[in-house]
Protein backbone atom coordinates (compact mmCIF):
# COMPACT_ATOMS: atom_id res chain seq x y z
CA UNK A 1 0.00 0.00 0.00
CA UNK A 2 3.01 2.47 0.74
CA UNK A 3 4.44 1.63 -2.79
CA UNK A 4 1.52 2.95 -4.36
CA UNK A 5 0.66 6.23 -2.32
CA UNK A 6 4.18 7.44 -3.48
CA UNK A 7 3.14 6.48 -7.13
CA UNK A 8 0.30 8.29 -6.46
CA UNK A 9 1.88 11.26 -5.36
CA UNK A 10 4.26 10.95 -8.29
CA UNK A 11 2.11 11.02 -11.18
CA UNK A 12 -0.18 14.01 -9.71
CA UNK A 13 3.03 16.21 -9.57
CA UNK A 14 3.95 14.76 -13.11
CA UNK A 15 0.82 15.85 -14.06
CA UNK A 16 1.53 19.50 -12.43
CA UNK A 17 4.93 19.93 -14.35
CA UNK A 18 3.48 19.24 -17.38
CA UNK A 19 0.90 22.02 -16.63
CA UNK A 20 3.19 24.55 -15.69
CA UNK A 21 5.26 23.77 -19.60
CA UNK A 22 1.76 24.06 -21.52
CA UNK A 23 1.17 27.61 -19.96
CA UNK A 24 4.35 28.78 -20.32
CA UNK A 25 4.23 27.16 -24.12
CA UNK A 26 0.76 28.90 -24.39
CA UNK A 27 1.95 32.25 -22.93
CA UNK A 28 4.56 32.84 -25.27
CA UNK A 29 2.83 31.89 -27.97
CA UNK A 30 0.56 34.73 -27.37
CA UNK A 31 2.79 36.83 -27.00
CA UNK A 32 4.74 36.01 -30.24
CA UNK A 33 1.45 36.11 -31.91
CA UNK A 34 0.71 39.72 -30.62
CA UNK A 35 4.23 40.80 -31.75
CA UNK A 36 3.69 39.33 -35.14
CA UNK A 37 -0.15 41.14 -35.40
CA UNK A 38 1.20 44.60 -34.87
CA UNK A 39 4.17 44.27 -36.80
CA UNK A 40 1.98 43.34 -39.94
CA UNK A 41 -0.30 46.27 -38.71
CA UNK A 42 3.03 48.57 -39.18
CA UNK A 43 3.47 47.26 -42.59
CA UNK A 44 -0.10 47.62 -43.82
CA UNK A 45 0.59 51.26 -42.21
CA UNK A 46 3.08 51.86 -44.25
CA UNK A 47 1.38 50.71 -47.53
CA UNK A 48 -1.62 53.39 -46.55
CA UNK A 49 0.89 56.18 -46.53
CA UNK A 50 2.59 55.54 -49.34
CA UNK A 51 -0.76 55.11 -50.78
CA UNK A 52 -1.26 58.29 -49.58
CA UNK A 53 1.99 59.67 -51.10
CA UNK A 54 1.05 58.95 -54.36
CA UNK A 55 -2.45 60.54 -54.24
CA UNK A 56 -0.57 63.47 -53.18
CA UNK A 57 1.61 63.68 -56.32
CA UNK A 58 -1.77 62.92 -58.23
CA UNK A 59 -2.59 65.83 -57.00
CA UNK A 60 0.29 68.18 -57.43
CA UNK A 61 0.44 66.76 -60.66
CA UNK A 62 -2.96 67.13 -61.95
CA UNK A 63 -3.00 70.93 -60.79
CA UNK A 64 -4.65 72.83 -63.88
CA UNK A 65 -2.91 75.58 -65.78
CA UNK A 66 -2.63 79.32 -63.97
CA UNK A 67 -2.89 77.60 -60.34
CA UNK A 68 0.00 77.07 -57.84
CA UNK A 69 1.08 73.74 -57.93
CA UNK A 70 0.45 72.73 -54.08
CA UNK A 71 -0.91 70.27 -51.86
CA UNK A 72 -4.58 69.62 -50.93
CA UNK A 73 -6.01 72.08 -47.83
CA UNK A 74 -7.78 68.95 -46.55
CA UNK A 75 -7.33 65.11 -47.08
CA UNK A 76 -10.84 65.32 -48.42
CA UNK A 77 -9.82 66.92 -51.52
CA UNK A 78 -7.89 64.08 -52.48
CA UNK A 79 -11.81 61.99 -52.74
CA UNK A 80 -12.87 64.71 -54.75
CA UNK A 81 -10.66 67.20 -56.62
CA UNK A 82 -12.97 69.78 -59.02
CA UNK A 83 -10.53 72.09 -59.46
CA UNK A 84 -10.28 71.56 -63.15
CA UNK A 85 -14.02 72.02 -63.94
CA UNK A 86 -14.03 68.24 -64.43
CA UNK A 87 -13.80 65.20 -60.79
CA UNK A 88 -10.51 63.67 -60.04
CA UNK A 89 -10.34 60.79 -57.07
CA UNK A 90 -6.98 60.61 -56.38
CA UNK A 91 -8.64 58.62 -53.33
CA UNK A 92 -11.42 56.23 -53.44
CA UNK A 93 -11.99 56.29 -49.37
CA UNK A 94 -9.59 57.58 -46.40
CA UNK A 95 -8.86 54.63 -44.98
CA UNK A 96 -8.64 53.77 -41.29
CA UNK A 97 -4.96 53.40 -39.90
CA UNK A 98 -4.71 49.87 -38.98
CA UNK A 99 -2.81 50.68 -35.47
CA UNK A 100 -5.61 52.44 -34.44
CA UNK A 101 -9.05 51.70 -36.26
CA UNK A 102 -9.21 55.46 -37.07
CA UNK A 103 -9.38 57.64 -39.93
CA UNK A 104 -7.37 60.39 -37.90
CA UNK A 105 -3.99 60.54 -39.73
CA UNK A 106 -1.15 63.48 -39.26
CA UNK A 107 -1.43 65.72 -42.23
CA UNK A 108 2.38 66.87 -42.65
CA UNK A 109 1.85 70.49 -43.98
CA UNK A 110 4.17 71.84 -46.94
CA UNK A 111 5.88 75.27 -47.00
CA UNK A 112 2.96 75.75 -49.87
CA UNK A 113 0.68 75.92 -47.02
CA UNK A 114 -1.22 72.25 -48.62
CA UNK A 115 -0.55 68.78 -47.09
CA UNK A 116 2.80 67.21 -47.92
CA UNK A 117 2.58 64.06 -46.54
CA UNK A 118 0.34 62.01 -44.15
CA UNK A 119 1.72 59.98 -40.87
CA UNK A 120 -0.31 57.52 -38.57
CA UNK A 121 -1.20 58.78 -35.42
CA UNK A 122 -0.38 55.29 -33.38
CA UNK A 123 3.07 56.81 -32.33
CA UNK A 124 5.77 55.61 -34.58
CA UNK A 125 7.31 58.41 -36.66
CA UNK A 126 5.21 61.19 -34.86
CA UNK A 127 7.91 62.69 -32.76
CA UNK A 128 9.67 63.16 -36.10
CA UNK A 129 7.18 64.96 -37.39
CA UNK A 130 8.94 68.42 -38.66
CA UNK A 131 7.00 71.98 -38.58
CA UNK A 132 2.88 72.26 -38.60
CA UNK A 133 0.74 69.13 -38.72
CA UNK A 134 -3.13 69.48 -38.83
CA UNK A 135 -5.59 67.25 -37.90
CA UNK A 136 -6.73 65.44 -40.45
CA UNK A 137 -10.02 63.56 -38.74
CA UNK A 138 -13.29 64.92 -40.83
CA UNK A 139 -14.80 65.74 -37.54
CA UNK A 140 -12.10 68.11 -36.35
CA UNK A 141 -10.10 71.06 -38.53
CA UNK A 142 -8.33 72.11 -36.02
CA UNK A 143 -4.75 73.78 -36.54
CA UNK A 144 -2.21 72.50 -34.39
CA UNK A 145 1.21 73.81 -34.25
CA UNK A 146 3.93 71.13 -32.94
CA UNK A 147 4.22 71.31 -29.06
CA UNK A 148 0.47 72.79 -28.81
CA UNK A 149 -3.08 72.12 -28.72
Amino acid sequence: MGCKARQAGFTYLLLLIMLAIVGIASAASVTLGAAMSRQDAQRETRAIEEDFKQALESYRFNTPVGQPVMGPNRLEDLLADTRGGRLLRHLRRIPADPLTGKTDWIAVMGTDGGIEAVKSRSGSNVDAVPGEVRHADASSRKLQSRGQT
